[in-house]
């Protein structure tokens, strides 16, 4: 079979995709790790030991000046170096922004300083990139920041904070002297102490725990080498994520791969037949026939699996520099581990040898008496096993059911999300297997129904097409198994974003049903409430009240007051027509009963209230304005807002939060519906990114059709002769093959929609919690694009095979043999 590359050249493509896939993924997961293992070890520099936030603890350590003195006196070392990590507000241009504050830090080849200098006084700050670049800050400006109190400071310096300075290197920073820090928050010690030393690190560790104050720290005491693999493992979990996700993907790249692989070696076995029939003849036996077709499949295994390692090799090469900037997934140094190498090797090899099994099985039975015949274009026996399809259903039957137990019967049993995945994933797994086993029985099916309405579409090229689709249920099932799998992974992310973006939404509705809130570090004013109603973007607003009580059980009840005719402000269709003085209204989550009486003690005294249920009211908890002066005359005052529809809701928020800080300073907006369009954005850049990964395994697919085709030619050249010789042209033959492309890949579409619904509704139902409001969508337009996608690429597959079989001459092609 090497003696005609060609044949196998598509194979080959599809194999060295799919382990190009395998390969990146391990490639990446090799450079983050090592690049995060170098920020971390970056973060302790040259140190021995670090005191810092014992995770099983909620409260900051003690690190006093004091106690940073009696480390420095220990014999063994030679400095300590203490670090300040606490939060700040920036009250600048009427507006809050939370700051992340820390000492200076040390610059090194990650941390440098971009303009000016590092704060040498109580009084001066310096701010990070992207702090300067949120507020336009410069040298020589002034900032405002409160924690206890508000102080000023002056900017003296701007700088780029790498990985070994923070963990946060996108959020604002400003970096104060330990007096400057004082001056805000009163903060008298250190959050963090790395203690350098000649001493090896458990012995300096010990020393540290030997002093008596330490234990009164509260501080966990790490070697150096602990506190890297700490701060590894808390922020490896995205890297480990994203190297699960690429895994999967490349898993579903080499299943297709396997698929477009076997269905080749099943063609050019066919097409073989007086080759290893001559074989037979001259004295090769089943078990050499066999091995020779296992060896061929392990050489193709082998060189696909060497360019897949270029491929993924190169893909890792390129997206180490678009990396740069994330503080969780950026690649600084390019790391190849043996695994990298030997993996994705042996996964070729074994997929290829793998696909080449059955093949091989079927090379061993051809009888040497085969020689003697002239070669044909020969359909598969249609007598199928009749347990086979039986065992299929079975198995496609037990995979729904298990699908169904992991989106529905165990969420509703409230068991953990990941094991509901975990069993739906396993259903999934299950029923597309069964699927493609019944392949033989569903494709010829569905492909007689759809070529019935292409008959009468395509004219001649139509129903030879038709024919020829049918004629072998198992090459047709082969050929559209990768594409199935394909166009399902495709629908199934493209519904289950659209139906989990649709029940986020419907869920922040319910649980935060304004769009915006508008609170203030000092009591809003009449005149903001009153400019609020009259801004443009401003659909409705009203006042809200905000404060607490506790039932007779002790059960803390956060509570909400706002006027009964206040209902649209709200953005979820809630009906406050139950909120009159003397009720509570909630919502199924507090699981009070309803028309029962409740007695609340509020910051005054203890009021009876009528418990309201509304099953759309979770977290409202609303009282009318009375009812709430009851409980607390004293509450926190703030404006509910609902902006007009369509309107961008960042830059709405940032226009009322400008307005009403015009008015009066401080003003803070709470917005969610920011959160909203952060929501849709990160759903629509994971659906991006995994329709762009799950693109390899279409690409995949249409070059598994296309070989497919390719093949059919070859094997059909006296039938196509035969067509040519009673008049079929040039034009009408290459029509043919591409209505037959197109007809087996609109078979794919078909049941790849259906399965793909499916499945993307089951997986959000799994993800959910089983009082969430799950809201099926199916984003009709979106999914007319897939079919249009799928059955052009079937068509450009047919393009080449199609030319290649018109230029074969009728006489040449009626040739006997090849």
């Amino acid at each position: 079979m090497l003696t005609s590359p060609r044949r196998l050249l598509s194979a080959a493509l599809a194999l060295a995709l799919g382990v190009g896939f395998v390969a990146a993924a391990l490639m990446l997961a090799t450079s983050l790790d090592t690049s995060l293992r170098a920020a971390a070890g970056g973060a302790t520099r040259d140190a021995k030991v670090v005191l810092t936030q014992d995770p099983d603890s909620a409260a900051p350590p003690t690190l006093p000046e004091s106690y940073v003195a009696t480390l420095r006196a220990l014999p063994g070392v030679d400095r300590v170096r203490p670090v300040v990590s606490t939060y700040a507000g920036s009250v600048d241009d009427n507006s809050a922004q939370t700051f992340l504050v820390q000492t200076p830090p040390e610059l090194s080849d990650r941390t440098q300083l971009l303009e000016g200098r590092l704060p040498g006084s109580d009084r001066e700050a310096a701010v990070n990139r992207v702090a300067a670049e949120l507020r336009g800050w410069r040298p020589g400006d002034t900032a405002t920041f409160e924690v206890e109190n508000r102080q000023e400071y002056t900017i003296v310096g701007i700088v780029d904070a790498g990985a070994d300075t923070t963990a946060y290197r996108e959020m604002p920073h400003v970096f104060l002297t330990m007096e400057g820090i004082q001056r805000l928050s009163g903060r008298t010690s250190y959050t963090d102490l790395y203690v350098h030393g000649t001493l090896p690190e458990a012995e300096l560790r010990n020393a540290v725990l030997a002093v008596p104050e330490t234990a009164g720290t509260g501080a966990a005491v790490l070697t150096a080498s602990e506190a890297s693999d700490q701060r590894v493992r808390e922020f490896t979990r995205g890297s480990e994520q994203l190297a699960a996700m690429l895994l999967a993907f490349g898993a579903v790249a080499v299943i297709v791969a396997g698929l477009v692989v076997a269905n080749t070696f099943a063609i050019l076995v066919a097409q073989r037949t007086r080759q290893l029939a001559l074989l037979r003849t001259v004295g090769a036996t089943q078990g050499q026939v066999f091995r020779t077709v296992l060896a061929e499949a392990a050489v193709l295994g082998l060189v696909s699996a060497l360019v897949g390692l270029g491929l993924g090799a190169a893909a890792v090469a390129g997206i180490a520099p678009l990396s740069q900037g994330n503080p969780v997934l950026a690649i600084d140094d390019l790391a190849i581990a043996p695994r990298d190498i030997v993996v994705p090797l042996v996964v070729g090899v074994a997929l290829a040898v793998g696909a080449a099994l059955i093949p091989a099985r079927q090379a061993t039975r051809v009888p040497p008496l085969a020689a003697m015949r002239p070669q044909v274009a020969t359909a598969v026996d249609p007598r199928v096993r009749q347990g086979r399809p039986v065992v299929a259903l079975v198995v496609t039957l037990t995979g729904f059911v298990i699908l169904v137990a992991g989106a529905v019967a165990l969420p509703l049993a409230n068991v953990a999300a990941s094991l509901s995945v975990l069993v739906g994933i396993a259903g999934g797994l299950l029923s597309v297997a069964g699927v493609l086993a019944l392949g033989r029985r569903i494709v010829p099916v569905l492909a007689r129904l759809l070529g019935a309405g292409l008959r009468r579409a395509g004219g001649l090229p139509a129903e030879l097409a038709a024919d020829n689709a049918v004629r072998n249920p198992g090459r047709a099932a082969a050929t559209t198994g990768a594409l199935l799998v394909g166009v399902t992974l495709v629908t199934m992310m493209t519904v289950g974003a659209a139906t989990g973006q649709a029940s986020i939404e419907a869920d922040l509705a319910r649980h935060y049903p304004m769009d915006v809130e508008v609170t203030s570090w000092e009591l809003l004013s009449d005149a903001q409430v009153e400019l609020a109603a009259t801004l443009p973007d401003v659909a409705a607003s009203t006042v809200l009240l905000s404060s607490s009580a506790t039932t007779e059980d002790g059960q803390w009840v956060p509570l909400r007051g706002m006027e009964p005719d206040s209902a649209g402000v709200l953005r979820a269709p809630i009906d406050l027509g139950q909120l009159t003085d003397g009720v509570l209204l909630v919502g199924p989550e507090m699981k009070l009963p309803d028309g029962v009486p409740i007695t609340l003690t509020g910051a005054e005294r203890q009021v009876t209230l009528t418990v309201a249920v509304n099953p759309r009211a979770d977290g409202l908890n609303a009282v009318t304005p009375a009812t709430m002066a009851q409980l607390d005359p004293h509450p926190m005052r703030s404006l509910g807002v609902r902006l007009v529809d369509g309107v961008d809701p960042v830059g709405a928020v940032a226009r009322v939060g400008a307005a009403l800080g015009e008015v009066g300073p401080g003003v803070d907006v709470n917005s969610v519906a920011e959160r909203r369009v952060q929501v849709q954005q990160m759903i629509d850049t994971v659906l991006l990114v995994v329709l762009g990964l799950l693109a390899v395994a279409v690409v995949i697919a249409v070059v598994g059709i296309g070989n497919t085709l390719a093949l059919s030619v070859h094997e059909r050249r006296q039938e196509s002769g035969l067509l040519r010789a009673m008049g079929l042209t040039r034009g009408q033959l290459r029509a043919s093959l591409g209505w037959e492309a197109v007809l087996l890949a609109a078979v794919a579409v078909v049941l790849g929609l259906v399965l793909g619904i499916v499945y993307g509704f089951a997986g959000v139902s799994a993800l959910v919690s089983a009082d969430a409001e799950l809201l099926l969508r199916v984003p009709w337009e979106r999914l007319a694009l897939i079919v249009v996608v799928a059955l052009l690429a079937g068509w450009l597959a047919s393009v080449l095979p199609a030319v290649r079989a018109s230029k074969v001459p009728p006489a040449a092609a009626l040739a006997l043999g090849e």
